[in-house]
């Protein structure tokens, strides 16, 4: 399989060379347009960034969080990177928040979480039957250990909290130690859900890239293929339907009526 992509740093010096795949041109700035979203990508992924400030102009910012929220509902897929200044700190409660599959802290009594003694390895939620984004390795024990031990991936220093999955937002990895939410329940890490025909993902923590030095390529490479497979899937069959089945709104509450047209 083929991925081609165009990566756009927001920190970099103007005359900075942006990275694309070869034969793909160059970002200029980030395209906020649904025109451009919905002809060009099939998967978003956003790290650390303000995404109503990827602009000194504030309508483009505006514009880019509407064109996300069609291209999710055509079938895009978007992951989102929570880091430790803009996001997802600078988004809770806005419209941008209303897309990822998890509630964010809006009093802002919920602070990223250092850990500069000890790294932390995730849990599976489903270690028998882990999710095929998670699936590193045939042998599911070795896949757990991968996960779970210190004798496997290397574990992480820093996360950011929420205050957990939405309904129907499925957790793939939680945290070891920490609760979150009246019910104590584990803290996401990673965090699978749909919208409403797109896919999305929040990963809590940005250091997948310590996966690299104790083996190379070989997981961390595994793991993003997942999930860029699994955040494309949604646009890639929502194109090849001919029958499609819509709702009048993109989310509900439990127990909710539901109209189908």
């Amino acid at each position: 399989e083929r991925i081609q992509a165009q990566i756009y740093l927001m920190s970099a010096t103007p005359d900075f060379p942006q990275d694309a795949s070869p034969g793909m041109p160059s970002l200029q700035s980030i395209p906020t347009d649904r025109k451009t979203l919905l002809d060009n990508y099939d998967v978003i992924i956003l790290g650390d960034l303000d995404p109503y400030r990827i602009s000194p102009d504030p309508a483009r910012g505006e514009e880019f969080v509407a064109s996300l929220r069609e291209f999710l509902e055509k079938g895009g897929g978007l992951c989102v990177i929570a880091g430790e200044y803009e996001n997802p700190r600078a988004v809770a409660g806005t419209e941008f928040a209303s897309l990822l599959p998890v509630q964010l802290d809006t009093t802002g009594s919920l602070m990223p979480i250092q850990n500069t003694e000890v790294a932390k390895n995730p849990r599976l939620s489903t270690p028998d039957n882990p999710h095929e984004i998670l699936r590193l390795h045939p042998d599911l024990e070795i896949n757990q250990a991968l996960w779970e031990t210190p004798e496997g991936l290397p574990g992480f220093l820093w996360f950011c909290p929420t205050l957990g999955a939405k309904p129907g937002a499925q957790v793939l990895l939680s945290h070891p130690e920490v609760t979150v939410g009246p019910n104590r329940e584990p803290a996401p890490i990673l965090v699978a859900g749909y919208y409403p025909q797109g896919r999305t993902l929040f990963l809590s923590i940005e250091s997948t890239w310590r996966w690299r030095k104790r083996f190379q390529n070989r997981y961390h490479h595994r793991f993003w293929m997942n999930s860029l497979r699994w955040l494309g899937l949604g646009r890639l069959r929502s194109e090849d339907r001919k029958h499609r089945l819509d709702s009048l709104e993109p989310s509900y509450r439990l127990d909710d009526a539901i109209v189908v047209e």
